[in-house]
């Protein structure tokens, strides 16, 4: 039996070991992880003050062959959430090199003004 004969629940993800997610992803290499990894990962980049992403590339990669997984095999909900991942690490990354801490409607609209830049970019294609 090949992978292409087994439904994702069937289909063990590779970091938790466990039957796969509804929202799960496969590589070009048949390695299959639930979605949720890519988001846990990505959140704890960023609470290590570090970037998720660098040069405003929002390329993810397997957990074990390293290939690039485009943007557009993730689903609808795993992307929007993502968005708001990198927005708020971002905002935590400027609080923590430059000391300052933003107010309640400061967050919010700089939350407003990253999720507008995700957007533009994801639309132009970088």
């Amino acid at each position: 039996m090949t992978s292409d004969d087994l439904t994702k629940n069937e289909l063990e993800c590779v970091v938790c070991m466990e039957p796969c997610a509804e929202l799960s992803i496969m590589c070009c290499n048949g390695h299959m992880v639930c979605e949720k990894h890519y988001l846990q990962r990505a959140k704890a980049i960023y609470e290590e003050g570090r970037s998720a992403f660098s040069n405003k590339e929002n390329v993810q990669r397997c957990f074990l062959c390293r290939t690039d997984i485009p943007t557009y095999k993730f689903s609808d909900k795993h992307n929007k959430i993502m968005d708001v991942i990198i927005a708020d690490g971002e905002i935590k990354k400027v609080e923590k090199e430059t000391g300052a801490v933003f107010s309640t409607e400061e967050r919010n609209n700089a939350y407003k003004h990253s999720l507008q830049q995700i957007k533009e970019l994801q639309i132009s294609g970088h």
